[in-house]
């Protein structure tokens, strides 16, 4: 996704590592017009960036259903319709530029429901319909829950599945909920996190959605409609209790927006005793009208968002003040009757002068706060977050910078795919500056020579070595994803030669069997290696191929030591649109992901700055504590100080059992 947000761009800039005052200098430095904050009063916040007023135009969009309560720092709030109209409008401080359509944009590629087959594999029962949503738990109510109480009355062998809250002394109380309403609480099913494109898969054997109330689903609607799953909602009278709403409508969906709670029970009931055959039916009809509607029309919301920003630019260019707007489907801005008006606003770009504590970008990008450069923030730990969705990122910042002292991200280098089936999680820590690397695709590695690369049925088994079939065909369900279907030549690279400064700290990824041709060809790399991550076998699966045990012992003779394996890949070998392999969790063997780190006994002759990457990468990519401890223990002995009591204190005071 951050790959496809930044390649339409002539040029993008990583700024997760710029304190807020250099930020605001950046942003005015490079003559930004219109500044957009998608998180608001959310997790990892930059919002007071806003508060300085960096660029002439200031919008919020997305991140939070609500108002800022800061019209002189935020000029527009983008809205729609819906979430948004005369009834709630005074309850905004910056201005409304309200939208023709949902103001949430939507992928509009479909995701791949075929990742789950049957409702088994989704955790579900054989019978019964399913009721559920998958909001986040902080949205129920008890009001809720008595209005799917009395769904589940009527509706007998009905199930409610919802999303694992990750806490006992919630899912006791989910329960609870429901007991005290009569219903039997093994009735509700909880579903585990899953990586994002399993979780929209197994979506697809919900059969309705029950939206939360007073506060709705967000991006959870929009995923059930992608999976074809229809959505029932009680709108309320805020931003938040209306966007299911907005999303229904543009889609073309506006039946399922019930009237009043009795509406919203009525309508489900009758859903839900009705037979399979018209409850998959109508799932159909979801999928074909929302897959043909305005939400995935993502060409034409883009030439809206084009007409708005350009329209503001124009106003704000001509002296005028922000007033609140709306675009008209033949996109043209016209003023909007509801909401903040000009003779209310400042101007855009004007300096605020700080009130006390509040800083300020003056004509030259300089920041202050009373007169110094830069704010002073409290200790790292009483800024640690104990939980929440963004505490993790958050905390390992802190970790990185202020407790263990890593002055720069840390270099990844990686062959191949990731590995591992659970996603890439490499991804969040790139994003927010704590990594910074490169992928390379597997032929390109080797002596420097031509190669004949060997392409499979499945992705997983191409090589520049001979597949070992008539081993891998031992395996039951292995046989017909080994088959062959081209050899072509391709050049090969040295990995030394392809290594750029700073020299990687975290080598990860499959070098298809020849990683002890790939790595010997690294030597310079493997120097400055605080750990590598290579997908191996106990025995090899190509002609001439390394093992585990060969890859194990050659990297003992260079000064690594197998440390752990990473978790297990239950979807090893599967070739785009196949599906899921039954056997994966059989025969766990047949592809490892292998975590070497350096041996200990050579700690003491170590430079510090290998040791330090060592110590973030084991608790940031594995959670292994104990290493991490070990690493800053050697450390403190070397040269003195108490990075291991820090990492203590950050451990209790973030919550982490170390």
């Amino acid at each position: 996704m951050r790959e496809r947000l930044r390649d339409p761009f002539d040029r993008s800039v990583n700024v997760a590592r710029l304190e807020s005052a250099e930020l605001a200098r950046r942003i005015r430095d490079d003559g930004i017009d219109v500044l957009i904050d998608f998180n608001q009063m959310t997790a990892m916040t930059r919002v007071e960036v806003m508060a300085w007023r960096p660029a002439p135009l200031q919008i919020q969009w997305l991140g939070m259903p609500g108002s800022l309560g800061a019209g002189d720092a935020v000029d527009y709030v983008i809205v729609d319709p819906w979430v948004v109209d005369a009834a709630n409008a005074d309850g905004f401080s910056e201005c409304l530029l309200q939208l023709p359509r949902s103001y949430q944009p939507n992928d509009h590629i479909p995701p791949d429901l075929e990742l789950c087959q049957n409702r088994g594999q989704a955790g579900l029962p054989a019978e019964g319909v399913v009721f559920g949503v998958f909001n986040q738990p902080y949205k129920f109510s008890p009001d809720t829950f008595a209005l799917w109480a009395q769904i589940l009355q009527q509706c007998p062998s009905a199930w409610l599945w919802l999303l694992d809250p990750g806490s006992d002394g919630l899912r006791q109380r989910m329960r609870r909920q429901l007991s005290c309403h009569g219903i039997d609480p093994e009735r509700l099913l909880l579903a585990p996190h899953l990586p994002q494109d399993e979780h929209l898969a197994r979506l697809r054997w919900l059969d309705l959605v029950l939206d939360t109330w007073p506060y709705n689903a967000h991006t959870t609607c929009s995923d059930a409609l992608r999976a074809g799953v229809p959505v029932l909602t009680l709108p309320g009278a805020t931003f938040a209790s209306r966007v299911a709403s907005g999303i229904l409508a543009t889609a073309g969906l506006e039946s399922w927006i019930a009237a009043d709670a009795a509406d919203y029970v009525a309508r489900a009931v009758a859903f839900g005793q009705q037979d399979r055959t018209a409850i998959d039916a109508c799932k159909s009809g979801i999928a074909r009208t929302y897959w043909c509607s305005r939400m995935v029309d993502n060409v034409r919301f883009g030439r809206e968002l084009e007409v708005l920003l350009l329209g503001l630019h124009g106003r704000a260019l001509a002296g005028k003040a922000p007033t609140s707007l709306r675009l008209t489907d033949a996109l043209t801005l016209e003023p909007l009757p509801w909401g903040r008006q000009a003779e209310d606003a400042p101007s855009p770009g004007t300096d605020h002068p700080p009130g006390p504590g509040r800083p300020n970008v003056n004509a030259q990008g300089e920041a202050s706060v009373g007169g110094s450069v830069r704010a002073a923030q409290p200790p790292w730990n009483e800024r640690l977050i104990h939980q929440g969705p963004q505490a993790r990122l958050a905390n390992l910042t802190i970790l990185a910078r202020e407790v263990i002292g890593l002055e720069q991200p840390q270099a990844v280098l990686e062959v191949g795919p990731p590995p591992g089936g659970d996603g890439d999680e490499l991804e969040p820590l790139l994003a927010a500056g704590l990594l910074q690397g490169r992928r390379l695709a597997p032929e390109q590695l080797g002596d420097g020579g031509p190669a004949s690369c060997h392409r499979h049925q499945a992705a997983d088994l191409d090589s520049c070595l001979p597949l070992r079939h008539e081993w891998l065909a031992r395996f039951p369900g292995y046989g017909r994803w080994g088959r062959l279907l081209d050899t072509e030549p391709v050049s090969t690279s040295r990995l030394d030669d392809l290594v750029a400064t700073p020299p990687p700290r975290l080598l990860r990824g499959d070098c298809r069997g020849r990683d002890t041709l790939v790595l010997s060809h690294g030597e310079n790399c493997l120097a400055g290696l605080a750990m590598l991550e290579l997908k191996t076998a106990p025995t090899a699966l190509h002609a001439g191929g390394t093992s585990l045990f060969t890859l194990g012992s050659w990297l003992a003779e260079r000064g690594f030591v197998l440390h752990t394996f990473r978790r297990e890949n239950r979807r090893l070998f599967l070739p785009a649109g196949t599906e899921a392999n039954p056997y994966a969790g059989r025969h766990q063997l047949l592809q490892l992901d292998a975590v070497f780190i350096p041996n200990p006994l050579r700690w003491p002759e170590m430079d510090s700055e290998r040791l330090l990457a060592l110590a973030f990468l084991a608790h940031a990519l594995h959670r292994s504590t104990d290493l991490t401890m070990h690493v800053l223990d050697s450390l403190d002995r070397r040269g003195g100080g108490d990075r291991l009591g820090s990492y203590r204190t950050y451990l209790d005071r973030a919550g982490i059992d170390g």
